[in-house]
């Protein structure tokens, strides 16, 4: 019997061989690499395998049928509204800001989360392509342990199928032979079975981390998923954003018209009477006039600039005539506005980069006696502004648009593209005439201030700069003042419709206007040429001021008592004693913030608060109070324009808010309507408040 010995009975001792069967090769790997549809097994190995399997090669791997999603971008949001003009405008641009902003916080949460999950889903495919490059190497290592297995069944069938009964001691060489075979037979079964081992091992843990990718995968698409609906209801909010800009954009269009016909009104009550004439640019330009009129006094004519039209540019509107080839073009900045009545027929789609007025370059005076606006083109290479481009679009679409020349609209038909000529003088900039001071934006010019854009008949300043300048060099700012060129314009307004002594003006990026030898400009208007000693301080006061305003921060410049004219005016002198009964002092604080003035009837007190006292009558008083919706003489833009400066005033001193001091219930009502009107958010944290105080008491 096999694995005994036994006696023969011949003498001759007979001694069977231990077969290799009872210890047959037992090989069985498990894959379960990524991508592979179940495990492979393989049966055992050796002669008491019956059924005649044999490990099957690994299928090759492939990715997850999770394919990592695309997270969607978040929309461009909507341009911003130009928000120059009166209060009203500057009110509704910032509401409309304000839901840009909201929405604009979306989108740049969005965008980053689209980040995130961008590197997620490059993290997640590069782990798969890790597993994947991992899984092929273990499909090669256990197609080499296959072919080892199948060897080594050779093997074994072979040599358990040999004659292993052996008679000793005359067969004890085969019978030593026999067993050193099963002997080396068995260390390759182990050895192979401890790499069959080690594989399943690297398996089971290349199966977890599948597991890992696969759960990380169905996260990331769900996340996605989430991503793209935020993305989805934000696009609906942003389409909401178009439709509400362009009824904005009609409502302030249709302001500002207001706007200009009471600055045209003003302008035309104010030189009547005047020892003016008529400016050449009130009436239409004759056929062959060649560029606009100087404005801003009795000045020189400033040098001119030739431009050079652009090539395929857009035809001109219908019943327009095209300019010269070559037209001659005051470079001075003006300002272009669209008509309500164009605004109201536009798209939503045509108006999200419209702004309701643009600043073109000059103007081209046109034979029908119109203009055409030039724009000088971005630099080659650089695209056109949005905006810049959907305003020209419209006009030269047929839209109707008007400006300002010397206090009368004008009609402004195309838009001219243009390119400067190169300069005579290479490497200096041109030099360009002093600008226009910019009509007042938030109010009427007042009463003593003449229109910048009328010629006045003095031509010569009181003290001349001359002059100024040898006082300058004589108390040691001789080198101050050489940094600059002196210009002398008569009447210098701020956007506000103040006088200013002196100013050193910036164009429309900020930088300084050069003079006729290249240097910034300073100009000097007659208040701050009426002396020597108020020369100095209008040069030198100037630049400080001018220095703080450009850091926005809050400066008191003065305090203001009541004139003589004003305590002769009943309502002006009750109005005062009112405010003085509020708040106690007998004077108006005066603070400048972003180069504006800013009177302050009372505060920052101790609480912090800025106090605007108003008389709006006694209680129950028949006659109609200056300070109602009712009255003719109300004026909202001013009321708003008042509390807005304030507010910009509380905010740049970091003060609690402004409280308005009204002395009846019916005005209390008027201005409660009014400000939640135009300041919601202000009312609503009580940053602007308003509290009914009557006039008990008042001397």
């Amino acid at each position: 019997m096999p694995g005994t010995t036994s006696d023969l009975g011949d003498g001759v001792l007979r001694r069977s061989a231990t077969s290799l069967a009872s210890a047959a090769l037992t090989l069985v790997v498990t894959l379960a690499l990524v991508g592979v549809a179940g495990p492979v097994r393989a049966a055992a190995y050796g002669t008491d395998a019956t059924d005649g399997t044999h490990p099957t090669a690994l299928a090759a791997p492939h990715r997850s049928a999770h394919q990592p999603g695309t997270p969607a971008p978040p929309p461009a949001m909507p341009s911003p509204l130009d928000a120059s003009g009166p209060a009203q405008v500057q009110a509704l641009a910032q509401q409309y800001q304000n839901d840009i902003k909201a929405d604009q916080q979306k989108a740049d949460q969005l965008q980053t989360e689209k980040g995130t999950l961008d590197q997620r889903a490059t993290d997640l495919q590069t782990r798969e392509g890790a597993l994947s490059t991992e899984s092929l190497s273990l499909v090669g290592q256990a197609n080499a342990l296959e072919k080892q297995a199948q060897d080594l069944d050779t093997a074994i069938t072979a040599h358990n199928n040999a004659p292993h009964v052996f008679t000793l001691p005359d067969e004890e060489a085969e019978y030593e032979a026999y067993n050193a075979e099963k002997a080396r037979l068995d260390a390759q079964k182990a050895t192979l079975q401890s790499q069959i081992d080690t594989l399943n091992g690297q398996i089971t843990r290349i199966q977890g981390d599948k597991t890992k990718a696969d759960a990380d995968q169905t996260q990331l698409d769900a996340d996605i998923e989430t991503h793209n609906d935020a993305v989805t209801a934000l696009e609906q909010d942003v389409s909401r954003l178009a439709d509400e800009r362009q009824q904005v954009l009609g409502r302030i269009a249709e302001l500002l018209q207001n706007y200009a016909d009471v600055q045209g009104a003003c302008t035309c009550s104010a030189a009547t009477g005047a020892d003016q004439s008529e400016p050449p640019a009130a009436a239409a330009p004759p056929p062959q006039a060649r560029a606009l009129p100087s404005g801003g006094g009795d000045q020189a004519a400033p040098t001119r600039t030739a431009y050079t039209p652009v090539g395929g540019g857009s035809e001109p509107a219908s019943g327009a005539t095209a300019p010269a080839l070559a037209p001659t073009v005051n470079p001075t900045p003006v300002r272009v506005t669209l008509a309500p009545s164009t605004v109201s027929g536009l798209s939503s789609k045509q108006t999200q980069n419209l702004n309701p007025s643009q600043t073109f370059d000059g103007l081209i005076p046109e034979a029908n006696g119109n203009y055409a606006a030039a724009q000088v083109q971005p630099p080659p290479g650089a695209p056109v502004p949005p905006g810049q481009k959907a305003f020209s679009d419209v006009i030269n679409n047929g839209g109707k648009a008007t400006t300002s020349i010397g206090g009368k609209p004008a009609t402004v038909d195309r838009v001219v593209p243009v390119t400067a000529d190169p300069a005579a003088n290479p490497g200096g900039d041109i030099p360009r005439p002093a600008p226009t001071p910019a009509r007042s934006t938030r109010r009427q010019l007042p009463k003593w201030g003449a229109d910048p854009n009328q010629p006045v008949t003095q031509s010569y300043p009181p003290v001349s700069l001359d002059t100024l300048r040898s006082t300058l060099d004589d108390k040691g700012l001789g080198d101050l003042a050489d940094q600059y060129d002196f210009e002398y314009a008569p009447v210098i307004v701020d956007a506000n419709g103040y006088p200013l002594y002196g100013s050193a003006p910036v164009d429309a990026a900020g930088n300084p206007l050069r003079g006729a030898t290249g240097k910034p400009v300073f100009q000097f208007s007659n208040l701050g040429l009426k002396n020597p000693d108020q020369a100095v301080r209008s040069f030198t006061g100037d630049l400080v001021e001018r220095d703080l305003a450009l850091t926005g921060r809050p400066r008191f410049k003065e305090y203001q008592y009541m004139t003589g004219p004003q305590q002769r005016n009943g309502r002006t002198a009750v109005g005062f004693r009112y405010q003085r009964l509020v708040t106690g002092l007998k004077y108006e604080e005066i603070w400048l913030l972003d180069g504006e003035l800013i009177k302050v009837d009372g505060g920052p007190g101790a609480n912090g608060y800025i106090y605007e006292a108003k008389w709006t009558g006694n209680e129950g008083d028949k006659k109609e109070p200056y300070y109602s919706l009712n009255n003719p003489q109300w004026d909202t833009t001013k009321a708003v324009d008042q509390a807005a400066r304030l507010l910009a005033l509380n905010r740049a001193l970091r003060g609690p808010g402004v409280r308005y001091v009204i002395s009846s219930p019916e005005g209390a009502a008027t201005f409660t309507t009014l400000f939640r009107d135009y300041f919601s958010t202000e009312m609503a944290s009580g940053e602007l408040q308003l509290e009914y105080v009557p006039a008990t008491g008042m001397k």
